[in-house]
C-alpha cells in the first residue's frame, strides 16, 4: 500500500512538472507565477491564477484543426476578358441588280469575294461573313456574330 502511494506522489509531481513544462512552450509569456508559501508549515507550491491563459485562448488551440494546409494559397486570378472578334477591313466595290433581288460586289480582306446576294454566307479569313440586306449603298453583313454596315464610296 505505500509502495502504491510514493509511485501515485511520483507520477502526480512528474505529471505537474509536464504540465509546467507545455505551459512554458506554449505560452511563454503567460506562464504562470510558482510561490512558495513559508507561512503554512508544510511548504505547498501555490500557483498565482492571474497569469493563466484564459477560455477563449484554450479553445482556439483546443479547437485548431490540425489537417490543413501549411499556408493558404494565393487566389487563382481572375479570368482574362474575352478578346474582341477580330476586325477584317470590308469594301463595297458596287452594288447591282434590281430591288428584288439586289447583288454586292465586295472585297473582304485582301480577298475579292464575288457577287453576293442576301442571305449568302462566306469564310474569308477564316472568319464567317453573312449578307443580311443590301440597300443602295449599303450592304448590312454579320461578322463573326456581330453586325455592322459598310457603305460604298461615291466616286
Amino acid at each position: 500500500m505505500v509502495k502504491y502511494l510514493l509511485w501515485m506522489v511520483g507520477f502526480s509531481g512528474l505529471a505537474a512538472s509536464a504540465a509546467i513544462v507545455y505551459l512554458h512552450t506554449t505560452y511563454p509569456a503567460e506562464l504562470p507565477a510558482i510561490t512558495v508559501n513559508h507561512s503554512s508549515k508544510s511548504k505547498v507550491l501555490s500557483l498565482a491564477t492571474a497569469s493563466f491563459p484564459n477560455e477563449q485562448a484554450v479553445s482556439q488551440i483546443w479547437n485548431r484543426e490540425l489537417r490543413r494546409p501549411l499556408y493558404d494559397p494565393p487566389p487563382p486570378p481572375p479570368p482574362a476578358p474575352p478578346l474582341p472578334p477580330p476586325t477584317i477591313p470590308i469594301a463595297v466595290l458596287g452594288i447591282l441588280g434590281e430591288s428584288d433581288r439586289p447583288f454586292a460586289l465586295l472585297r473582304i480582306g485582301n480577298v475579292n469575294s464575288g457577287l453576293m446576294g442576301v442571305g449568302d454566307k462566306t469564310n474569308s479569313s477564316g472568319i464567317e461573313v453573312e449578307i443580311l440586306s443590301i440597300i443602295e449603298r449599303e450592304v448590312r453583313l454579320k461578322v463573326g456574330g456581330r453586325e455592322i454596315t459598310a457603305r460604298k464610296e461615291p466616286q
